[in-house]
């Protein structure tokens, strides 16, 4: 949304704060690197945990689509921002020859590869919490077992260092100073903050039926506890005990007969049967 914003209505590459070749660059760490990292993740015991989901289930889930929303948000404000209110905070104000020269843009190269460096660590800190697409508060959980999305991962942060560094005129980058990449990465890992912000919200807001204010009855628990709703009943003997009082009476009652209908026993077929026969 940021690059759609900023993109200047006459078609002009010099007014816009992303450079073509530094959307090529983007593009390939969105779209090849991440699916290669994300699609390769090795499956872990805590899967085992989760409620199948159905053969209609939509591909981007409610709780993906909507933390993505978030993120589109977040992050095209905090460019924004950036873009226009940074320069005094990381010292990449033009200089006096710049604002006599009327070719130079509005703003220093210095500063557009402020915005560039800090819009590439963003997606790359994102990718952390796109390997998570149920409700987690720890985005680098089992990230031990996943060598391939770490080498992808350190070998894109590798090359975006060269590319600020060493880019030059094709690149149009320019060398920061490490107070710069300190910068730099601390306005990148926002995106950490707003992932948290989001799964603490109740499930009723991240992952049920929209309007979410329709469901608030259910008083269902934030989004960060792994307890499904079909977990949430358990047998006792021949009745069903609710383990979470706090949930409406109608949620109570589906649960318990979906988990009675679960744990129904089969009836062994009759000796005069035809299968017993046979």
């Amino acid at each position: 949304m940021f690059i759609v914003i900023m993109a200047d209505s006459e078609g002009s590459a010099e007014a816009a704060p992303l450079k073509p070749v530094q959307l090529l660059w983007i593009n390939l760490i969105m779209d090849t690197f991440a699916a290669v990292a994300l699609a390769t993740e090795p499956a872990h015991d805590e899967l085992l945990t989760f409620k199948p989901y159905d053969r209609q289930e939509p591909l981007i889930t409610p709780f993906v689509g909507r933390r993505m929303v978030v993120q589109v948000i977040m992050q095209t404000i905090t460019f924004l921002l950036l873009l226009y209110l940074g320069e005094d905070l990381f010292g990449t104000n033009r200089s006096t020859e710049d604002y006599e020269n009327e070719d130079v843009g509005r703003f220093s190269v210095e500063h557009l590869t402020v915005v560039f460096n800090t819009f590439v660590l963003t997606q790359l800190c994102n990718q952390f919490n796109s390997r998570r697409i149920r409700p987690c508060l720890n985005p680098f959980a089992h990230l031990s077992y996943h060598k391939i999305f770490v080498a992808v991962w350190l070998f894109a942060f590798g090359v975006q260092i060269l590319i600020v560094t060493f880019g030059g005129t094709f690149l149009e980058t320019t060398p920061l100073t490490i107070y710069q990449w300190l910068g730099c990465i601390a306005i990148a890992s926002l995106t950490f903050l707003w992932s948290f912000a989001f799964n603490i919200l109740p499930t009723t807001m991240t992952a049920s039926s929209w309007p979410w204010w329709d469901n608030l009855s259910a008083k269902i628990p934030c989004s960060c506890f792994k307890a499904d709703l079909f977990a949430i009943a358990e047998e006792e003997g021949d009745s069903i005990r609710v383990v979470n009082s706090a949930l409406s009476p109608a949620v109570v009652a589906e649960t318990k007969a979906e988990v009675t209908e679960d744990a129904a026993p089969m009836t062994p077929p009759s000796i005069d049967s035809p299968k017993s026969r046979a």
